[in-house]
């Protein structure tokens, strides 16, 4: 996972397909909406209410990654078959894409409504346009894992590299064009093999790191502090509209939140359902109120489990 802040958007994409992408990877309220969680070792996305309660959502085999697309579908990546879904507000779903995909993890929209997906097992980003054609974006990376675009229109990338301990890779936007080249934006400075990204609405860059026990801030300048410790593999981030980032950690089977000051409390208990938990996003509510221009510089996409080594 907000003071609110503004932003200008950048690029030449049309404005209103970056508002209406944006709005809808925007975090809902936590206080109002529903907490969805996906789970490595059960089939399930469970929504968890405010109050602890759990309904199943939906049921999957092993989801690494779940986003909105510009009308509040869900789409969520299967690492194990390969496989992009489509989930409709209800929770009911169909396959988006089957093949073409190998050990996908990180998922992220564009401004023009263009799906980038994060191939683990061979390096690479595939790009896949509204129709489902399939296409590689970007090649050359060891274990590339979260994906996260910012209100500019630019692609993050956390690079698991169990190697050199991963880095942040980011393609730069300039005039309506994706650079398929990466600037290095962040590489130690705490980072431990990264994976769940998630912006706040100050513009700093959050990432887990799975082969530790931290979360990692990042400055828009690229400066790394640790934000949170004390976790067992987390993984999946998000933010709710208060600033409160929330943390699947995977092997401790919980949910953390935690204030923007730093201050941790278990927010899903490991007792219960939670098996490995993954991915986390709040769950759509189909209100006017859902889809203000105020919330989208806070951009979130949960992904990951346990991981592949190299």
């Amino acid at each position: 996972m907000n003071t609110k802040t503004s932003y200008s958007l950048g690029g030449s994409f049309p404005v209103a397909a970056w508002i209406a992408v944006l709005a809808f990877s925007a975090p809902a309220d936590s206080r109002a909406q529903n907490l969805l969680v996906a789970n490595g070792e059960t089939p399930v996305i469970w929504a968890y209410a405010p109050n602890g309660s759990a309904t199943r959502f939906s049921q999957f085999d092993t989801l690494e990654a779940m986003v909105y697309d510009s009308s509040g579908n869900i789409f969520a990546v299967d690492v194990n078959e390969n496989v992009i879904y489509k989930i409709a507000p209800d929770g009911t779903h169909s396959i988006f894409l089957s093949g073409g995909l190998n050990g996908p993890e990180g998922l992220a929209f564009d401004g023009s409504g263009n799906l980038f997906v994060t191939n683990a097992n061979i390096g690479t980003i595939s790009e896949i346009t509204p129709g489902g054609a399939i296409s590689t974006f970007a090649t050359g990376m060891n274990l590339p894992q979260g994906l996260i675009f910012d209100h500019s229109g630019n692609l993050y990338v956390s690079v698991f590299n169990p190697v050199s301990g991963g880095s942040i890779l980011k393609f730069a936007e300039s005039g309506g064009v994706l650079s398929s080249s990466p600037t290095t934006f962040a590489n130690g400075g705490g980072l431990q093999e990264p994976d769940g990204l998630a912006f706040n609405s100050s513009g700093d860059l959050f990432a887990a790191n799975f082969e530790g026990t931290t979360v990692t801030k990042i400055t828009p300048g690229g400066v790394t502090s640790t934000f949170a410790s004390g976790m067992n593999n987390p993984g999946g981030l998000t933010f709710d509209s208060s600033g409160n980032l929330y943390v699947a950690v995977y092997t401790d089977n919980d949910v953390l939140k935690i204030t923007p000051d730093g201050t941790e409390s278990t927010y899903i208990p490991s007792t219960g359902n939670l098996a490995h938990p993954t991915a986390l996003l709040f769950q759509q509510v189909p209100e006017p109120s859902s889809l203000a221009l105020g919330g989208l510089g806070v951009l979130a996409l949960g992904t990951v489990r346990r991981k592949r080594q190299a």
